[in-house]
């Protein structure tokens, strides 16, 4: 039987609407994890920011991922927050890979302090993320946070050899003349004239609208498994 997928969108922090969509499509938390007995969770990232309960948005993902009822691919908002708050290596005219402006301080702001209490923790989810692919390919189908890039993705995988971006590739990724700046992990993941959130359908995979619950996270629900119930 082929294994079916429910595509879950941009969380930000709503790790409570996160259950709430989990359970409404018929996972279960069993042995401290969420999980279905047919399907498994695909996360198209940006877990972090915004949202009030972003810790428990990263533990239930993680949690899932690590228990191999889920797959994720990395966000713009996992990435930004690592560069945010890595430190820049001599040559770049600035503290830390992503610069401390008031825009960006802001949007890290909740994830900041939502972790405050909890440093060691939070590092050990910094870490984490860097363990994300930045894009997945199926039998059926193929999945990226933003955009798949037909030339850019082959490229990417020959010249480093990994769907992953390294810690040691960080610095590379903000410098605007290197390829992984242009590639849309270094670019804001969102190239002109590309939707936010891009999934290329091909050989017949099936991915239903999504049906969104307020301003948390999204679902869709592929590969020939007819979409769980969701919230209005």
């Amino acid at each position: 039987m082929q294994q079916g997928y429910d595509l879950i969108g941009d969380i930000h922090g709503c790790g409570e609407t996160l259950i709430k969509l989990l359970e409404q499509m018929g996972y279960s938390k069993k042995n401290g994890v969420y999980q279905h007995p047919k399907r498994k969770a695909l996360f198209l990232g940006d877990i972090v920011d915004r949202g009030p309960h972003i810790r428990l948005a990263c533990h239930v993902v993680r949690d899932m991922v690590d228990g191999g009822y889920a797959d994720i691919v990395m966000g713009n908002h996992e990435y930004n927050l690592v560069t945010y708050l890595t430190e820049a290596p001599p040559g770049i005219r600035q503290p830390y890979l992503r610069p401390h402006t008031p825009r960006n301080t802001f949007i890290v702001e909740q994830t900041l302090e939502q972790f405050a209490n909890y440093p060691h923790e939070f590092n050990e989810f910094l870490d984490w993320f860097l363990t994300i692919p930045l894009f997945r390919e199926y039998e059926n189908f193929r999945v990226v946070h933003a955009c798949w890039d037909l030339d850019m993705i082959p490229e990417y995988l020959e010249r480093y050899g990994t769907n992953l971006i390294r810690k040691d590739m960080l610095a590379e990724s903000v410098q605007t003349d290197s390829f992984l700046y242009q590639f849309p992990a270094g670019a804001g993941w969102a190239p002109a004239g590309w939707s936010h959130h891009h999934l290329e359908r091909w050989h017949g995979a099936q991915v239903l609208p999504c049906e969104i619950l307020g301003d948390g996270p999204a679902a869709l629900s592929g590969c020939g498994v007819p979409a769980g119930p969701t919230a209005g």
